[in-house]
């Protein structure tokens, strides 16, 4: 039975712990709760390249030698950047436990930040910013956000733009880290075969010198202004790309388990309602599917679909039939209990992925929500019931306030009898 733990250190870190006593294996970060939903307009993609900058070298390790060290022990090391985190971690085996914290630790507070290293990283980003727009798939969500939370943080997008990446120096990047990765503003997290004595003495020990030092403070509770959005992006492309999202709860409404069901239920996976319709039973589309993307004060339902242009009024009028369908009939009891029990033997399966387990422990710490074991996660889905599947899709369900985005080769016409079709 995992054992969960947590500990602060003076300097103000958190450090939560999940101890496997079973597991040979431990995933470890440092992350920080800072995005690109925080930064200056003028310095959008700063998260993102101080991501990519802290791989560059160290004061006692080259970028070489940080590859090396932890392939070298069979491990793996990296990061990613959302709109409301930054996180740092690595996998290894459980034995290897102070090596990973003292790499970890030595990137994210003792990078050198190097002048000719910015240059190069800043023109490689550059370049992923530019293979980024060629994938349409990609892009059309980035760009989506722009139009919905118009002139708004929550809209910018996490790589940056071409001239923001200019605007960034490394006196600029120093003091956003001064700002912001400060122990208060982090967690250390450890999932795996480590107890929990052992991985506070070691970050104790790497983090030496780090004085508890007041973060920069963020408004964090602004709730976006939505736009409904109906626009077509004409590009030169075979396959449309078409983008439907609406709003519906955000992580400060809370734990809510319908919406995993729910999501389940409309359109992810291939057991899915969207991925049958279109695709096995009338072969109108090669890509459909929905996701639910929560932020802290603002969340969307986002339906995707890649199809021929001239299936898409098809494809759009079965998507809004099934819409309709969920806000008025909800979601079939049957339907429910079996997509419950297919969370729970996934959930089993995630329970020995540590990956997963920081993942969802480091989301609940940002958020100040209590730990959630296995256990507590799975007593939360099988507490879904008929009656709180209809009070989640009468509160938050607004399909009504539907926009639609598309990347095609439509014309203005055209598109504007495809929106009489789905608005009608």
């Amino acid at each position: 039975m995992p054992k969960f733990q947590e500990s602060r250190l003076a300097n103000g870190l958190r450090i939560l712990s999940e101890y496997h006593p079973k597991s040979a294996a431990v995933c470890m970060s440092f992350s920080v709760h800072v995005g690109s939903k925080d930064e200056p307009e003028e310095l959008n993609g700063i998260s993102h390249l101080i991501e990519h900058m802290v791989f560059k070298g160290t004061k006692k390790r080259s970028a070489y030698q940080i590859s090396e060290e932890i392939e070298l022990l069979g491990g793996d090391i990296n990061a990613y950047t959302g709109r409301e985190i930054t996180c740092f971690y690595t996998s290894l085996l459980s034995e290897d436990y102070q090596q990973g914290v003292d790499i970890l630790s030595d990137i994210v507070f003792r990078s050198k930040m190097k002048n000719a290293d910015l240059e190069k990283e800043k023109q490689v980003v550059s370049h992923e910013i530019a293979m980024t727009e060629d994938l349409y798939e990609e892009q059309i969500f980035d760009d989506f956000y722009e139009y919905i939370y118009p002139g708004q943080s929550h809209g910018k997008p996490i790589l940056g733009t071409p001239q923001s990446l200019k605007n960034i120096d490394r006196r600029k990047i120093m003091k956003f880290m001064r700002d912001y990765y400060q122990p208060e503003n982090m967690v250390f997290v450890s999932c795996g075969g480590v107890p929990h004595d052992k991985v506070v003495k070691a970050v104790k020990k790497y983090m030496q010198g780090l004085e508890k030092r007041k973060a920069k403070t963020l408004n964090r509770l602004t709730v976006p202004d939505y736009k409904i959005v109906k626009k077509n992006v004409r590009k030169n492309s075979e396959q449309a790309h078409v983008l439907l999202g609406f709003p519906l709860s955000s992580y400060q409404d809370g734990t809510k388990y319908e919406v995993s069901i729910l999501n389940t239920y409309l359109g992810s996976g291939a057991i899915s309602l969207l991925f049958q319709d279109l695709r096995e039973e009338k072969g109108l589309c090669y890509s459909v599917y929905s996701m639910f993307a929560p932020m802290e004060t603002s969340g969307m339902m986002l339906i995707y679909l890649g199809t021929e242009k001239g299936k898409i009024a098809e494809c759009l009028e079965i998507i809004r039939y099934r819409l309709q369908q969920i806000k008025s009939e909800s979601v079939p009891e049957k339907s429910m209990n079996d997509i419950k029990k297919l969370w729970i033997k996934s959930l089993k399966l995630q329970d020995n992925d540590m990956d997963a387990r920081m993942n969802q422990i480091l989301q609940d710490a940002f958020l100040k929500r209590p730990y959630r074991s296995f256990q507590q996660i799975k007593k939360g889905i099988e507490s879904v019931s008929v009656e709180s599947m209809q009070n989640y899709i009468d509160e938050y369900f607004n399909i009504e306030q539907t926009s639609l985005f598309m990347f095609s080769d439509l014309n203005k016409k055209q598109f504007q009898n495809i929106l009489k079709r789905y608005y009608a």
